[in-house]
């Protein structure tokens, strides 16, 4: 008996080999009389693909379930291996995630690999939200690499807050107003001071176009 696949298949391959059908193409391996070890390699074509199709059949199941992303990938410019796709399957990552943002990156013009973005997800971080981010950097000029963008996703991941929007407050800033409080609740601001040139050090990202207003006081 072939112990390197499961009971169940050798012994139904082998029945079928034994039916007035199949038993013509077996019939070589029963008119072998050499008293070795090789003798139970004496088998044909069809014999072989019964016996052995156990491990074809893994294989096929495997590239079947990533075969749709593999082509999409393909397809896209952003390409990515088998390899890859049964390394991620096998650590329990989430291969449509990994692979729609490296997509979305590499459209975008942002060149990410799947390593950074797996090794984003497994130290806990929020990949989606990390591309998005990026890719609203580079639209408004700033400054943003991938990295950064990680270590800042990491660190707001418990506030509720996210890198997508940290970058979205540099590129619009919110206006606060601060009024004197020795002028009266009821007292209206007649307008607001911007402070030019001064950069807000709530700023995540630092970018100069980030400005705080001055208090009004008068």
């Amino acid at each position: 008996m072939n112990y390197s696949q499961p009971p169940f298949w050798f012994y139904g391959a082998h029945r079928l080999l034994h039916t007035k059908w199949l038993y013509r193409f077996h019939v070589l391996h029963h008119r072998s009389i050499a008293p070795t070890v090789w003798s139970n390699d004496s088998i044909g074509l069809v014999d072989t693909a019964l016996s052995q199709g156990f491990y074809a059949l893994i294989v096929f199941i495997v590239v079947a379930s990533f075969i749709n992303t593999w082509i999409q990938a393909r397809m896209t410019g952003a390409p990515v291996t088998f390899l890859t796709l049964l390394s991620m399957k096998l650590r329990r990552v989430p291969i449509s995630l990994i692979v729609q943002s490296r997509i979305t990156a590499v459209k975008a013009g942002i060149p990410l690999t799947t390593d950074q973005l797996e090794a984003h997800y497994l130290a806990g971080g929020d990949v989606n939200q990390v591309v998005r981010a990026l890719i609203a950097a580079e639209k408004a000029n700033l400054n943003l690499g991938f990295n950064q963008a990680a270590a800042i996703d990491l660190a707001t991941h418990q506030s509720g807050k996210s890198v997508f929007e940290a970058v979205m407050t540099s590129v619009n800033p919110k206006v606060i107003d601060c009024p004197n409080p020795a002028s009266g609740r009821g007292r209206k601001i007649p307008h607001r001071v911007p402070a030019c040139g001064v950069p807000s050090p709530y700023s995540p990202i630092g970018h100069p176009g980030l400005r705080v207003e001055r208090c009004l006081a008068r």
